[in-house]
């Protein structure tokens, strides 16, 4: 491969590759709280579910 191959490969390459503006990056702090609040409402989802599940079932018992 000749000098001129390397640089079009080196390119696509680097043109492939997404890159989002300095404004969209998030600090290690700011994902984690992403995190948690996803982990938090993924709890109260599964606890909602539990509890209607439980109502059925009382209903299907009387």
């Amino acid at each position: 491969m000749d000098m001129n191959e390397s640089n079009l490969s080196q390119n696509n390459r680097k043109s492939s590759e997404i890159k989002l503006p300095t404004e969209f990056s998030l600090s290690v702090e700011e994902k984690l709280k992403i995190l948690a609040h996803l982990v938090v409402d993924r709890m109260l989802e599964d606890k909602r579910n539990d509890i209607q599940r439980v109502k059925i079932q009382k209903q299907e018992a009387i």
